[in-house]
């Protein structure tokens, strides 16, 4: 029997009320608690404002059908090598669709899969903005359009194509990370992501909390060249693993992390902070947001 994660999983009864109750209702629906239930349940706020979130993404009316949503997260799933989720929602996928075929087909190779050519545009999108969301420009969104797609379709599939990338993160919570090494994670992930306002926004922000008016654009440039400490490149280091190849995320890199002094909790604080910013990351990038010109001259 293997563990269902590297985590410990909390007992139910040392959940919040609300928290077992919706487990409970999960299991008297679907017959079984997802794991992903019981693992995120370790952070109850984080627990809460994740299902709330995706509630508000994957249940909602409009112009995509649940089984379209369900099939944006298993194609951005099986591109990002997650096994869960691609099980997961595979399994909801064949539901909604009414299909037992379908899920295999989108994991494997969407453009090959016995689906419309409107699915195939959203899907395309969704890719884009799950792997190239700083290439993201009209022509993405007229191509959308003339498959009939408005604009709020549109934004829906980039927010779950960016959802499903993430686990949610507070950036002001006690722990072992600092507010700066937290603006320091989101600066170098941006950075790399290419996402123009990210990397402003929170560039200002690290200033401020780091008191160091240089800092934002080394790490912006090249983390490993700034002037910060050797835990702090581990640190970042660990969480560019996270946001461009979590899937290689092995024992060895939490061991690491470890010797500089992280604690369980604070790794899954990085990784959340990556993630949760690689979403935010792809939105800023598809709705083309610009930076407040404030942001340029705080804490220089």
């Amino acid at each position: 029997m293997h563990a269902i994660s590297r985590f410990p999983v909390p007992a139910p009864e040392q959940l919040p009320d609300d928290i077992r109750a919706r487990l409970l209702k999960v299991q008297e629906k679907s017959g079984f608690v997802p794991n992903v239930f019981l693992v995120l349940a370790r952070r109850p706020d984080e627990f809460r404002a994740f299902f709330a979130y995706h509630d508000a993404l994957m249940d909602k009316p409009g112009g995509l059908s649940k089984a379209d949503r369900e099939m944006i997260v298993v194609a951005t799933s099986a591109a990002n090598q997650c096994q869960y989720c691609v099980v997961a929602h595979g399994a909801i996928l064949r539901i909604r669709a009414k299909d037992p075929l379908v899920a295999d087909q989108v994991a494997v190779n969407y453009r090959k899969a016995d689906i419309t050519p409107r699915q195939k545009a959203m899907i395309e999108f969704a890719m884009t903005v799950a792997f190239e969301a700083y290439a993201v420009d009209e022509p993405h969104i007229e191509n959308l359009k003339q498959h009939g797609f408005n604009e709020e379709d549109v934004w829906d599939i980039a927010a779950i194509a960016a959802f499903f990338g993430m686990h949610d993160a507070l950036m002001d919570k006690p722990g072992g990370l600092s507010k700066a090494d937290r603006e320091m994670i989101v600066v170098a992930t941006s950075a790399a992501n290419q996402c123009q306002y990210c990397v402003v926004a929170h560039g200002a922000i690290l200033r401020i909390r780091a008191k160091d008016p240089l800092v934002a654009d080394q790490v912006a440039v090249n983390y490993r060249k700034a002037d910060i400490t050797p835990r702090q490149k581990a640190m970042i280091e660990f969480a560019m693993t996270v946001a461009f190849e979590a899937y290689a995320v092995d024992e060895p890199h939490i061991e690491n992390l470890k010797q500089h002094g992280f604690s369980e909790e604070d790794v899954w604080d990085i990784a959340a902070i990556a993630a949760f910013f690689g979403m935010s990351n792809r939105i800023a990038n598809v709705t083309n947001t610009r930076p407040n010109d404030e942001f340029y001259t705080m804490g220089r």
